[in-house]
């Protein structure tokens, strides 16, 4: 479909950017900052947002309609879900740090679904979404676990 790959064209460059930040030795990837990631990733929805709202108008007269803001989002919590993955073993060995970012996690979500009706709260409720949340991730026995213990 033409408006998924015009979605993936725009997160290849976007996910590129992201991992240059928050792999290897650079000071922005900071397992102690969960809120790095965080807050890159709401500028790049915020510095986005006109260009996402030019979309749909043209995925419509394609006869194809997915919000594209919607197809974004998706991407970008799908880049923070795999960070998190990737750092979960170090962060789970200090309960300061899982505490703190599953802090960090929560408030993203919160803003997501305030702002953004990421997901909206009905598709939230019913679970009638396959859109990715970072909540979800922590819902994983071990993860939940020591959470709870922290």
């Amino acid at each position: 479909e033409i408006q998924m790959w015009v979605i993936e064209v725009i997160m290849e460059e976007v996910s590129k950017r992201f991992w240059y930040h928050f792999t290897g030795n650079k000071k922005t990837n900071n397992i102690n900052r969960p809120e790095y990631p965080i807050h890159h990733i709401k500028n790049i929805i915020r510095d986005s947002q006109q260009f996402l709202t030019k979309l749909p108008p043209l995925f419509s007269a394609c006869g194809i309609y997915v919000p594209p803001k919607r197809q974004f989002i998706r991407h970008l919590v799908e880049l923070l879900m795999q960070k998190l993955k990737r750092d979960m073993k170090e962060i789970m060995s200090d309960k300061q740090l899982m505490f703190h970012t599953v802090e960090q996690v929560i408030q993203f979500q919160e803003y997501l679904m305030s702002v953004h009706s990421y997901p909206s709260e009905d598709e939230e409720i019913m679970a009638k979404t396959d859109l990715p949340s970072c909540i979800h991730f922590f819902e994983e026995d071990e993860i939940f676990d020591i959470w709870l213990s922290s």
